[in-house]
């Protein structure tokens, strides 16, 4: 048996920001509007750092199967060259 979910999804940063600016719009009073967009900016901030961020673990991960395939290919290569002189 499954169990129940008891808390629902949480929204992705995207809509979170966007509501925080819809908000923002309909507060308009002092600090408390300036404050929302403040936050859906930094909303925004943070998930472009953690594409970036993704984008280059990709690119790393990318990098290190390259390095292993090589580093292979040379202990191959060096086990061949050692069995031939023996």
């Amino acid at each position: 048996m499954s169990r129940p979910q008891l808390l629902p999804e949480s929204p992705s940063g995207q809509e979170t920001a966007k509501f925080l600016r819809r908000f923002s719009e309909l507060v308009a009073i002092g600090q408390s509007a300036s404050y929302l967009r403040h936050a859906a900016g930094l909303i925004d901030e943070l998930i472009e750092r953690v594409r970036h961020s993704e984008d280059l673990l990709r690119d790393q991960i990318a990098d290190r199967a390259g390095d292993l395939a090589l580093r292979d290919r040379a202990e191959a290569g060096g086990g061949a060259r050692r069995t031939r002189a023996a």
